[in-house]
């Protein structure tokens, strides 16, 4: 005999025959294949809001990761420039102590910039051996920088 249990667990034999409570009737039009595709569909469903889910939460780790960058670049740039200012000034009171001991404003900042130029030209050796080559085109308005790092063992073209 098969026993059939109610919601507040006291268990019901059931008689052959005997109608069962129409709360442990299946719909009418369903059966056991259409409560296996419902709990298919309910799976699939599921399965597709889960993957729903993971999508918004790789966009969201993505977004973070992305302003977290932004905003070490911002910082950076903030203490560049403040590096870019300090500076500039560095070199006025350089120019400035060096044109007093010289009697001119005018001698330290020219010794001052053939100081830089000579030390941009040997940054531009170590730093880019090889040959750098400009060209300007007027048709477009575009401008090229190339570098050869191979032309520093060629003799210059004439």
């Amino acid at each position: 005999m098969d026993v059939v249990h109610e919601p507040n667990r006291r268990s019901v034999p059931v008689v052959p025959g005997t109608p069962v409570e129409e709360r442990f009737r299946l719909p009418a039009h369903r059966g056991k294949a259409g409560r296996v595709s419902d709990h298919a569909s309910g799976l699939v469903n599921d399965v597709k809001e889960w993957a729903e889910l993971r999508i918004e939460l790789v966009k969201k780790e993505v977004e973070r990761r992305i302003e977290g960058r932004l905003s070490t670049v911002k910082n950076q740039a903030i203490v560049g420039g403040l590096a870019a200012v300090t500076g500039y000034f560095a070199l006025f009171t350089i120019a400035f102590a060096l044109g007093a001991l010289l009697g001119h404003p005018a001698w330290g900042f020219l010794i001052l910039t053939v100081l830089l130029a000579v030390g941009t030209l040997v940054a531009k050796r170590k730093l880019m051996p090889g040959k750098v080559s400009v060209q300007h085109s007027k048709k477009t308005g575009k401008v090229e920088v190339r570098h050869d790092p191979e032309a520093a063992d060629r003799p210059l073209e004439e």
